[in-house]
C-alpha cells in the first residue's frame, strides 16, 4: 500500500521580470517527479550549461530508494527522471565537485545509517554508488571544503546526537567518518567561516532542546568541541 508515500509532483516557481515592487514570481511549472522527494539539489550535472535537478526518492515500504535526476532544457522544463539506487530512505541529497570530474552526488540514508556517494561520468550520468558508514539516522547532508583540499561530506545525525565528518582523500573517496556530539536531535547544517581565520567552521541546529552548535575548525578539517 503507498497511501503514506503516493507519487508526487514538484513546481517549479519561475522569478519575474518585473521590480521587487510587483509581483515578482510567474505562475509555477508543476513537474512529475518521484515518490516521496524530501530533498532537492541543483547544479549542471551533464556540462551543458543549463541547471539540472536531483532529489530523493523512495516509496512507503522503502523497497524503491533512489536518487532522481531531471536534465534541464534550459527553458525551465526537464527531461524525464533518470534513477540511481542509494541506501535505505534516502532524507538529504548535496551535490560538488569531489574528484575534479564533474559535479557528483551524495545522499544521507537514514534507515539504514549510511551515505551514498555517486561520482559523475562526466556526462550526467553517475557510477554505482560508494557506501559510507554515518552516525544514527542522517537527516541532512552538506557538501563543503574543510581543510582547502577537497570538498569533504557531513552529516547531522538524530538517532545518536552527532555530526559525522568525512574528509575526502582528493580523489572523491572517503576516510572513516569522525564524530562530534551536538545537541539533541540535529537536522540541519550550515558552514562558513565564523571566527575569522580563513576556514571553513560549521553550525548545527538542534530541534529537540532548541539550540544551535558551533564548531570551529583548525584548519585541517578537525573541529573543537561545540560552542
Amino acid at each position: 500500500m503507498r497511501a503514506a508515500f503516493s507519487r508526487t509532483l514538484i513546481s517549479l516557481t519561475l522569478l519575474s521580470s518585473q521590480t521587487i515592487w510587483a509581483t515578482p514570481f510567474q505562475t509555477q511549472l508543476v513537474i512529475d517527479s518521484a515518490d516521496n522527494p524530501l530533498s532537492i539539489t541543483s547544479a549542471d550535472f551533464n556540462n551543458d550549461g543549463n541547471a539540472d535537478l536531483a532529489l530523493t526518492s523512495y516509496n512507503a515500504d522503502k523497497t524503491n530508494n533512489e536518487i532522481k535526476v531531471l536534465f534541464g532544457a534550459g527553458d525551465a522544463t526537464f527531461a524525464s527522471a533518470s534513477g540511481y539506487t542509494t541506501g535505505i530512505a534516502p532524507a538529504s541529497v548535496t551535490s560538488g565537485d569531489l574528484n575534479g570530474g564533474g559535479i557528483d552526488l551524495a545522499v544521507a540514508n537514514s534507515d539504514d545509517n549510511s551515505i551514498s556517494v555517486f561520482i559523475n561520468n562526466g556526462d550526467g550520468s553517475f557510477a554505482n554508488k560508494m557506501d559510507y558508514s554515518a552516525g544514527t539516522t542522517p537527516v541532512y547532508i552538506l557538501a563543503t571544503e574543510l581543510n582547502g583540499a577537497s570538498i569533504d561530506l557531513v552529516t547531522a545525525n538524530s538517532g545518536n546526537n552527532t555530526l559525522s565528518v568525512f574528509i575526502n582523500n582528493n580523489d572523491g573517496t572517503f576516510a572513516t567518518k569522525v564524530d562530534y556530539p551536538t545537541g539533541q536531535s540535529p537536522n540541519a547544517i550550515a558552514a562558513a567561516d565564523f571566527d575569522n581565520d580563513s576556514d571553513i567552521d560549521l553550525a548545527v541546529t538542534n530541534a529537540t532542546d532548541n539550540t544551535v552548535s558551533v564548531f570551529l575548525n583548525n584548519g585541517a578539517g578537525l573541529f573543537a568541541s561545540k560552542i
